[in-house]
């Protein structure tokens, strides 16, 4: 078993509505969201950024730090895209996001949604020799010149209109360190915003399983 220590951690939800969100283009609905969102997400009105030239993807967005985590998100009309990176725990991105989900709920349907963390970590072993053991052969013209090997698992979990890819590779960032990206598709999707995220965390889990790693938090 690898045992690694995150010391570079995001988390992605991207969401692709049922159908346009066109009911914030009116004043009085449009009032409401930046209500919501000043309340929910503590920020003032100079936070706030309105592109009429991208309202798709980015019809009104902001970003704020809260410690050293640092949240970004693009509302648009017919998607939402939120990032939160160095989170300080598993309660602080549940917290967040479960905002996020809060005024979407009230407003659209999602038809796919997208869960992506990403890990540079620190680890307690050989990380080229873990790696190594996913590996088939290598092409003989990267031989002289390859760095670090990397692997990718592509898993499909029909029940839950599931895939689930999985890299884990050398950090380009961390000396001898583990890069783990988890990406959770559900699509055509089938569930509140809630359960992607429980459901997503259980195949977090069984994936740690099969790869054979244990995460140690940051603490």
């Amino acid at each position: 078993m690898l045992i690694v220590h995150p010391r570079q951690t995001g988390v992605t939800y991207h969401g692709i509505y049922d159908k346009p969100m066109l009911s914030v283009v009116l004043e009085s609905n449009r009032l409401m969201l930046i209500e919501e969102l000043m309340k929910l997400f503590g920020i003032r009105l100079n936070d706030l950024k309105f592109d009429n030239n991208s309202p798709s993807d980015n019809f009104v967005s902001f970003y704020r730090f809260y410690g050293e985590s640092f949240l970004d998100i693009k509302f648009g009309l017919e998607e939402v895209t939120a990032i939160l990176n160095s989170p300080r725990s598993p309660e602080q991105v549940k917290d967040i996001f479960a905002n996020l989900f809060q005024i979407l709920e009230n407003r659209t349907s999602i038809s796919v949604q997208n869960i992506k963390i990403e890990r540079h970590c620190e680890t307690d072993g050989d990380v080229s020799s873990y790696l190594n053991k996913f590996q088939s052969n290598t092409p003989k013209e990267f031989c002289e010149s390859i760095e670090s090997r990397g692997t990718v698992f592509h898993l499909k979990f029909a029940e839950h209109n599931l895939l689930v890819q999985i890299i884990i590779s050398k950090s380009m960032t961390i000396s001898d360190g583990l890069y783990f990206n988890q990406l959770f598709t559900f699509s055509p999707n089938k569930y509140k915003f809630q359960d992607t995220f429980r459901i997503a965390n259980e195949y977090a889990d069984i994936a740690l399983k099969g790869l054979n790693l244990h995460i140690e938090s940051n603490g």
